[in-house]
């Protein structure tokens, strides 16, 4: 019996969840964005940071990221712009999906594609390895490609 109300509860909540939280979506990237940029932001003002991991040994190639005065500038422009996107499009993309008549759920892979773009934007400007930079440029294409299709 306890678990027949549990299901019920749950499923209930899941319903109320899937019309409450599209909406908070944006928030909840407009917050990640912010908490990036105030991380990058004390990381630069206190000497910066690397990281140093193997990523496949055997090949020699490495997960290197280091923030230093360049690649800080560039970090926290790409974070700063993220701010600023995400904040329009809290309130510009219920109104576009509204006018295009898509559910308000598929701002979530909006949300999702925008932060991956602001992820691989902040790691390729502090990559340390040409196939970390390979690799953070090719997701900033794919998202571009994507976002630019949405």
């Amino acid at each position: 019996m306890p678990s027949t109300i549990s299901l019920r509860t749950s499923l209930g909540l899941a319903r109320q969840t899937e019309r409450i939280l599209p909406r908070f979506d944006g928030l909840l990237a407009l917050a990640a964005a912010v908490i990036v940029f105030a991380a990058l932001l004390a990381s630069w003002l206190t000497g910066g940071f690397t990281i140093d991991l193997p990523w496949a040994p055997s090949l020699d190639l490495r997960l290197a990221f280091t923030l230093d005065g360049l690649g800080a500038l560039y970090a926290l422009l790409a974070s700063g712009v993220g701010i600023a996107v995400f904040a329009y499009s809290i309130r510009y993309l219920p109104l576009h999906l509204e006018h295009m008549k898509r559910p308000l759920r598929d701002g979530r892979s909006f949300y999702a594609l925008l932060v991956l773009f602001m992820v691989s934007m902040i790691g390729l400007a502090t990559a340390q390895d040409l196939m970390v930079i390979f690799v953070c440029f090719d997701l900033t294409a794919v998202c571009s490609y994507f976002l630019i299709g949405f």
